[in-house]
């Protein structure tokens, strides 16, 4: 029963295996789709178990800078950290969301499997 069960299995795997294979994931879409699914996943995880600590740590943090920078503690360089994220100094939310959304029309594919894999996880874990 047991060599049974032993080459059931190794038969099924060597069929995933095969299949697997035939897709040839390294020239495809597959990867990609499979990278970003993943992503969502755990990313939806983090966001369901962590989010309010994390935001927590944020506001907070960002309370105390501008305490700090409001009494002239200490001075924030705006131009620096904007030039650090990518963003020119002169940019806004509205660009920053534009751009964006530019990128995610761009790979609709991989937008739509992260969003997937996001709500999935986030619903289900």
């Amino acid at each position: 029963m047991i060599a049974y069960l032993n080459d059931t299995v190794h038969n099924f795997v060597g069929t995933l295996k095969q299949k697997w294979e035939s897709l040839d994931v390294s020239h495809s879409w597959y990867g990609p789709l499979l990278l970003y699914g993943g992503l969502g996943l755990i990313t939806g995880f983090l966001f369901k178990y962590l989010a309010r600590p994390i935001l927590w740590i944020i506001l907070g943090t960002v309370l105390i800078l501008w305490l700090l920078n409001t009494f002239n503690l200490v001075s924030i360089h705006y131009d620096a950290i904007t030039s650090f994220f990518g963003f020119p100094s002169t940019a806004n939310f509205q660009e920053a969301l534009n751009g964006y959304l530019a990128w995610a029309q761009a790979h609709m594919a991989e937008s739509i499997a992260f969003a997937v894999g996001f709500f999935i996880s986030w619903t289900f874990a």
